[in-house]
């Protein structure tokens, strides 16, 4: 009963968000609820599953790309890009766990490093795609024919989206799968002696990470999801690379560092031997 009050009051609380906020108050909430999408999904691969990822911004980059050129050259719906955009991060991010799922600890964070460096270079060499180091312009996305040009016109659907993520991050730790993930964190051998299938596991948490990376691109006040003030240019290059908790150019975002998971278990306290 408690904790349905207490679900119940903060709902009602973010719904009244625009109301109690002023305008830079709620410009600032919608990077909180972008930046919780892209936390939730780091915590997955590595709160959760024990999988370093130094290349978070790297998915980040590949779905806000993705879906900016399904939106503005192909002409899709953006609502329809987005999640398009979205599976295609992911792709990279299976592309990514494959060589990955060999390797632990100190090798997987520079393996992970190395495909940051190489993104950031692709996108630099190919400015026809990219835009190079100035970045690309994307347009405001549209709802019901009606462009979201305010925060208050985009924290209702950013929200939202914000709890069906959510909702699915919960669903997936209380499932077999969450807890794959944190038998492979506390002991890949473990694991595998309960039957676990590790390295399929270790790869379906790259792809979900980068999954919720590239649902959104947050860096300062521009993305997939959120675009700032005018003019919205969409600034992925390596001049200006996205800030994420564990990519380059990280500020107040290392707040949202993937905490979550169960801790490991210490070892067994030792038991003083008593004298004959």
């Amino acid at each position: 009963m408690g904790r349905a009050v207490w679900l119940g009051g903060g709902a009602l609380v973010l719904l009244a968000g625009p109301w109690l906020l002023g305008t830079d108050h709620l410009y600032f909430a919608n990077l909180v609820l972008v930046n919780i999408i892209i936390a939730t999904g780091l915590n997955l691969l590595t709160g959760n599953a024990g999988q370093i990822s130094m290349c978070h911004s790297s998915f980040m980059a590949i779905g806000a790309y993705a879906t900016t050129l399904l939106h503005v050259s192909a002409r899709w719906p953006f609502w329809v890009a987005l999640p398009a955009g979205a599976m295609i991060a992911a792709g990279s991010g299976a592309a990514v766990g494959l060589p990955a799922i060999r390797l632990r600890g100190f090798y997987l964070a520079l393996a992970t490093l190395g495909f940051l460096e190489v993104m950031q270079v692709l996108i630099r060499e190919f400015p026809g795609i990219t835009g190079g180091m100035r970045g690309m312009m994307a347009p405001r996305p549209t709802l019901a024919g009606q462009p979201l040009t305010s925060d208050l016109s985009l924290y209702y659907p950013v929200l939202l989206i914000t709890a069906v993520m959510l909702y699915v991050a919960r669903n997936v730790l209380r499932s077999p799968v969450g807890r794959a993930f944190n038998a492979i964190r506390n002991s890949e051998p473990a694991a595998q002696a309960l039957g676990i299938a590790v390295a399929p596991v270790k790869l379906l948490a790259f792809t979900m990470a980068a999954f919720y990376a590239g649902l959104v691109l947050c860096d300062d006040a521009s993305g997939a999801l959120y675009r700032g003030a005018p003019p919205f240019q969409l600034t992925v290059c390596p001049s200006n690379p996205p800030r994420c908790p564990l990519g380059p150019g990280g500020s107040w975002r290392l707040c949202v560092l993937p905490l979550g998971g169960q801790p490991r278990p210490g070892p067994a306290p030792r038991q003083p031997v008593s004298g004959p």
